[in-house]
């Protein structure tokens, strides 16, 4: 069987996202918006919109819109890092966990038809190999 690996990528995430169709729907969001709230409610100890950038890989301008959107819509909160004045916190607000709900719905749901037939540890191997590939290609590496 012959492996188009750079097919392969593009289709996982296509599926990913058309998984969150019924959520862009109900809730009248852009896919970003739906990432961006993600991230955040699956990575607590990130905080900023350069973290949203550097570590999920949005384009710094859709991530822009996407957080301006966001706080418009009051999903979203914007208050300034008392340790940097250029900087602002973003927090989930009490109004997006109706939408952080089905998000992580879908997510969960995504996870176990992707993972179906793999066993933990092949899952653990392909992790370790994925992220050893990310890091070789200049992705994102957080010391902390």
């Amino acid at each position: 069987m012959k492996i188009l690996q750079f097919a392969i990528f593009p289709y996982i995430q296509k599926q990913y996202q058309s998984m969150f169709k019924p959520v862009i729907e109900k809730y009248a969001m852009t896919q970003v918006e739906i990432d961006v709230l993600a991230f955040l409610y699956n990575n607590p100890e990130y905080k900023y919109a350069q973290d949203i950038v550097k570590i999920r890989g949005i384009n710094k301008g859709h991530a822009s819109i996407a957080i301006d959107k966001l706080v418009e819509k009051g999903l979203l909160q914007r208050i300034p890092d008392p340790n940097c004045r250029r900087c602002n916190l973003l927090l989930l607000t009490e109004q997006a966990q109706p939408m952080i709900k089905d998000i992580i719905t879908v997510q969960h749901h995504y996870k176990q038809q992707l993972y179906q037939h793999i066993s933990k540890e092949e899952r653990k191997i392909f992790d370790q190999v994925l992220y050893q590939m990310y890091i070789n290609l200049g992705g994102y590496h957080d010391e902390r």
